[in-house]
């Protein structure tokens, strides 16, 4: 089989967005399609959910939270207009994040990352696990996350035997988010395609 070599015509240069993290430039890398089709059901969610009303819901936009720190979350909800500058991204902490985690992402979303979204008052963030369908949400309390839940597709019916009464009541497929009592969320619907 023959090498085969794509080039650009006419001098085009590639050129990716990146993230700025803890002063490191890190271009952001091109997502796989279930990667994609999540942060774009969580999108839809939102952006359905908000017609008509004042918050706003982005997806791959910059974030800019200190001189050092420049984030390009895969969903961010945003209810303060003043935040925003059409041109060049939300300044500012977004109300609620949502990282689709990724091999090459998981570590800084789940560590660097989520200390910068908690000092900067994101009042709420999700890790969005594709492989093992999940969605942990983490809520802001006196300047600190603590895990609220986390809300699986599917749960092993042995597992859900061996629970108390308590336990089987906190798994559930669907949940409300802290922010917008009258959106509730079924994680089939995130995680839909």
């Amino acid at each position: 089989m023959a090498n085969i070599s794509i080039g650009y015509p006419n001098g085009y240069k590639e050129v990716r967005p990146s993230e700025i993290v803890n002063g490191v430039k890190i271009p952001k890398m091109a997502a796989r399609p279930s990667h994609q089709n999540t942060a774009a059901n969580m999108w839809r969610i939102f952006r359905e959910h908000f017609k008509g009303g004042s918050c706003r819901v982005y997806m791959d936009t910059f974030v800019f939270l200190e001189d050092d720190e420049k984030y390009i979350p895969d969903v961010a909800v945003v209810c303060d207009p003043s935040k925003i500058d059409p041109n060049k991204g939300i300044f500012g902490a977004p109300d609620l994040v949502a990282e689709v985690l990724s091999a090459s992402t998981k570590k800084r979303d789940k560590g660097h990352k989520k200390e910068i979204y908690e000092k900067h008052g994101v009042k709420e963030y999700w890790l969005v696990d594709v492989a093992g369908q999940a969605v942990e949400v983490y809520l802001l309390h006196e300047g600190s996350y603590y895990l609220s839940n986390v809300y699986e597709l599917d749960f092993p019916e042995h597992e859900l035997e061996d629970m108390s009464e308590e336990d089987r009541a906190m798994v559930s497929q669907t949940f409300k988010t802290s922010l917008f009592d009258d959106l509730i969320i079924d994680v089939r619907d995130i995680f839909e395609d």
